[in-house]
């Protein structure tokens, strides 16, 4: 199957009718992004609870939780925690404030579910696409797999 364009991943968001849900068993991404976030908070040089400003992404999650429709995701850890896992606590403070349900696995405990060891998004439980990464975590494209 072709990977997905940009646009045709971004309308997936748009269509969802009863619920979104994301797993991100990486340990480790490289996003374009969020490298002068992460930087920053290396460094502690952000404060410890960051006030948001709303932003396509928040508006998009808030009009989905508004209405009911669950979006959450569920994110492995390593146990003890890296220090990109401590990040993805806290930038997904971001994510909680509009809505977003987030939740924190351990490796161990993904390992036990037998878990698939990629990222992926799933919408209304009947379209996952799957994320594809460099062995680095740079990401690659997006899969559509549809049931």
């Amino acid at each position: 199957m072709p990977a997905l364009t940009y646009d045709a991943f971004s309308a997936l968001f748009a269509i969802a009718e009863r619920s979104v849900l994301r797993l991100e068993s990486r340990r480790h991404t490289e996003i374009e992004s969020e490298r002068v976030r992460l930087r920053a908070f290396l460094a502690d040089q952000l404060p410890a609870v960051r006030e948001w400003a709303p932003d396509g992404w928040t508006d998009m999650v808030g009009q989905h939780t508004v209405v009911g429709r669950p979006f959450r995701r569920v994110r492995v850890m390593d146990d003890p925690l890296t220090d990109y896992n401590r990040y993805m606590i806290w930038s997904g403070s971001h994510n909680v404030r509009s809505g977003e349900e987030v939740r924190y696995l351990a490796c161990a405990d993904a390992n036990a579910l037998d878990l698939p060891g990629h990222d992926f998004w799933v919408f209304d439980s009947a379209r996952l696409v799957e994320l594809r990464f460099t062995d680095d975590g740079r990401p690659l494209d997006h899969d559509l797999n549809a049931t």
